[in-house]
């Protein structure tokens, strides 16, 4: 059978692996990204903080950290 000077059986293994060649780089980088590219985050570092002389009018406020992280000033 002949379709646009072609045979139809001619094209179909070509259209076949090119689809299967793009099905195996798809599945290829979906499985490389969830295997190399995704990490446990750290952990947020957690601090008990209080603050001293909020009240208004002060010109000083003080801020201690009660237990936790030591946090760089």
């Amino acid at each position: 059978m002949r379709v646009g000077g072609l045979i139809g059986r001619g094209t179909s293994p070509l259209v076949d692996a090119v689809l299967l060649v793009f099905v195996i780089l798809i599945t290829t980088g979906a499985v490389a990204f969830f295997v190399f590219g995704v990490g446990f985050p750290e952990p947020s570092p957690i601090s008990s903080l209080s603050f001293k002389g909020l009240e208004d009018g002060d010109d000083t406020f003080y801020i201690s950290n009660d237990g936790g992280v030591s946090l760089p000033v």
